[in-house]
Parts: C-alpha cells; structure tokens; sequence
C-alpha cells in the first residue's frame, strides 16, 4: 500500500491498527498495511494512555492550534446526524453526517456554529413525508 504524507489517520484506520495489535503482527508489517510510516504507528500510541483503542487515539488528535470537539459525534442537527470527524482546513471543522433519507453529507463548522451544509436533497426528502403522510390519512 502507499504511503500517506502529511495526512490524519481516520477512525476506520485506527480501528485496522487496533484489531492487527491483537493478531501478533510486527509494528513494522501494520505500518506497511496501513500504508503510514512506522513513527507513525509510534506517535499513534502515545495517543492512548495503556492499550492502543481507536476511538481513544481519535478523541486525542489534536490538530493545530485548535482542539477538536469530538462531542459533536452522534448529536442530530434537523434531518442529520453526525456520524465522523471529516478534516480541518482554514479554521473550519468538517464533520460527516447521515441523513434520515440514509443519504451521506459534509457540514462544516466554524466557531462552534453551523455555517454551511452539502445539502443531499434534504428538501426533497420533507416533501415527500409530507406527501407519504397525506397518503396515509
């Protein structure tokens, strides 16, 4: 696999690293298979205070000046829920959620508010209720 530069593990990589630790794999050969250098693999697990747990290694990443509120996770803003912390650029936190409709999109955050939403047909979806219900009474 290549090798990332310069760019933050996802849960889902962190969740590999963690489940290849308790198969008796070298750090080396996990490294290689998640395509990080090995000081990476290193500095993850510093991240964690005993044993390497992903979420506890995600919570902890702190990128830049600015730490990341991962309490956001779960919370439901209208029709979306937040389901993963996307990247940082510019002062902004971008964060993936999940529509009611199942449909994925970005929001992106900044100073703690809202500002911006990919919308996925979120419109749509409420007319359509609104037109289910109507059927249905």
């Amino acid at each position: 696999m290549e090798k990332k530069k310069n760019k933050l593990l996802t849960l889902e990589q962190r969740r590999q690293i963690q489940g290849l630790l308790h198969s008796n794999i070298t750090h080396k050969k996990i490294a290689e298979l998640i395509g990080i250098h090995h000081t990476t693999l290193y500095r993850e697990f510093k991240k964690c205070k005993d044993v390497y747990i992903a979420e506890e290694a995600h919570k902890n990443t702190n990128r830049g000046y600015h730490s990341i509120d991962y309490s956001i996770i779960g919370k439901k803003f209208g029709l979306l829920t937040v389901v993963d912390y996307v990247h940082k650029y510019n002062h902004r936190t971008y964060w993936k959620c999940k529509c009611d409709c199942g449909r994925f999109t970005i929001i992106i955050e900044e100073n703690y508010q809202i500002i911006a939403v990919q919308i996925v047909l979120i419109v749509a979806v409420v007319l359509l209720r609104k037109v289910k219900e109507k059927l249905e009474n």
